[in-house]
């Protein structure tokens, strides 16, 4: 579950990228100030945006100050380690390792994880210890993964159980930047943003690791609740988790609007509605690639493509349901997406479907299938009121199929271009730039000789002039 929440960097200004930046490499020497320098490997982007959003409630200017960079000869700027939030990123840090470390060890157990988890032991526990002093509930901490092993043991649940414990925990851990800021007016809806961004990482991370987890025979979400003996995961895996993975992404990007910030609005902005669903889609392309690789078959009947495909939308506010229909033949993926409640937001200045088609062109994510007789003017009228359906396109294949293409285009025009020079008149040009080379420099030859020759004789001449013949 790590490196969800990042930045969409394109989208931030000079000053946000390079506080960003500054918060980042401070969270990284803080690691080494608190636990050691081998710990600064453990940074994570997802600490670092608690760090962000315990900073955005605070009114207090940030303290700067230059260190030395763990991997480069050279000192950077960095916000001080002796600030607050760093002081909490760097124990979420080693917070979020230890979870990962017991959960890998109560998977399957072995000698390198145990020497890992012994010599980390002390800084983990005083990680735990800076928090519960700092006021994090550290019940918390100890329950998270009990009970989330606990659920894992209930088999043939509702896959929003098996997400619940880490859905809950993520949900105290944003609340607990508004509680060490007394923002009491931010803890509620920080706790739901919270839960659900920890329910759609779980998610997401059950579609991602099928592959391993089938290979591995470990505890898998998706195989537990929709597990089935042909397919191995049956369809209706597609509609449920999308559906909850897209509403779940609404009501984070509807919550977020309702916080009250002191600064760094714009970045906490940037990674829970831009970064994040970008972060989760790159996942899914690079785990559809694999499983086209590995298990072609079995992609028709996970999550992958409806959640990718539904993130896509997200931007504009629609709410939409996955549905299994016909085949799409050119990329061999069948559904689309039974869209809702749109309204026109693509930005076109005459508002027609045919905008919107031109639009999903140039961003090859979804494409909306419009009644043959949609009108071609007034859409922000008449888009509501049309049943549309967005066929999946994975962005992956699509990028290969399209690069394929200009590769093709290229090479034709290279060929046409050959075949319609004159190779004759070239070797030709070619042999006459050769002779007159050549007749150049046996100029140059005989001229050199020449004046070396009257070199001399002037030499002599002068030398001996006077004294008789030499």
């Amino acid at each position: 579950m790590y490196g969800f929440l990042r930045a969409n960097k394109n989208h931030l200004e000079q000053s946000e990228l390079d506080f960003y930046k500054k918060m980042y490499c401070g969270q990284c020497y803080t690691m080494q100030v608190l636990f050691g320098y081998k710990y600064r490997l453990l940074i994570s982007y997802d600490a670092l945006f608690i760090s962000l959003l315990y900073s955005s409630q605070n009114s207090n200017s940030e303290i700067e100050e230059k260190r030395w960079c763990a991997i480069f000869p050279k000192r950077v700027k960095v916000i001080s380690p002796n600030e607050k939030a760093q002081i909490l990123s760097a124990c979420i840090s080693m917070s979020l390792f230890s979870l990962k470390l017991s959960d890998s060890l109560q998977e399957k157990k072995t000698n390198i994880k145990s020497f890992i988890n012994k010599i980390s032991q002390s800084k983990i526990l005083k990680a735990n210890n800076i928090l519960s002093s700092l006021g994090f509930p550290k019940k918390i901490l100890n329950e998270v993964l009990e009970k989330q092993e606990k659920a894992e043991k209930s088999l043939d649940q509702n896959i929003t159980k098996y997400a619940e414990p880490s859905a809950y925990f993520c949900g105290e851990v944003f609340q607990f930047t508004a509680s060490l800021n007394g923002k009491q007016n931010n803890k509620d809806t920080l706790f739901k943003i919270g839960y659900n961004v920890g329910l759609v990482i779980y998610l997401v991370d059950s579609c991602i690791d099928i592959l391993d987890d089938i290979k591995l025979k470990s505890f898998n979400a998706l195989l537990a609740s929709y597990k089935d003996e042909i397919t191995i995961v049956n369809k209706n895996s597609s509609t449920d988790v999308s559906t909850i993975v897209l509403n779940a992404m609404n009501k984070i990007k509807k919550l977020t609007k309702q916080l009250v910030f002191c600064k760094h609005e714009n970045i906490i902005k940037n990674i829970l509605c831009e970064g994040f669903p970008t972060i989760i889609i790159n996942k899914i392309i690079n785990s559809i690639n694999r499983l086209n690789k590995e298990k072609p078959t079995l992609i028709n009947f996970l999550p992958h493509i409806a959640i990718m495909t539904g993130l896509c939308l997200i931007p504009d506010d629609v709410h939409a349901k996955w549905v299994w229909g016909k085949e799409l033949d050119n990329y061999g993926i069948s559904g689309y997406y039974n869209v809702y409640g749109f309204t026109c937001c693509t930005g076109c200045c005459d508002g027609c479907p045919l905008c919107l088609y031109l639009d999903c062109l140039l961003n090859p994510c979804v494409y909306f299938d419009l009644p043959n007789n949609a009108p071609l003017c007034n859409c922000c009228v008449q888009i509501p009121k049309a049943s549309i359906s967005g066929f999946g396109i994975v962005k992956g294949i699509n990028a290969i199929y399209k690069k394929n293409e200009i590769n093709l285009r290229n090479k034709e025009a290279n060929r046409k271009i050959l075949l319609n020079i004159d190779f004759n008149e070239i070797i030709y040009e070619l042999k006459t730039i050769q002779k007159e080379i050549n007749s150049y420099s046996q100029k140059l030859k005989l001229k050199f000789k020449q004046d070396f020759t009257d070199e001399i004789h002037s030499y002599f001449n002068s030398s001996f002039a006077g004294d008789g013949p030499a």
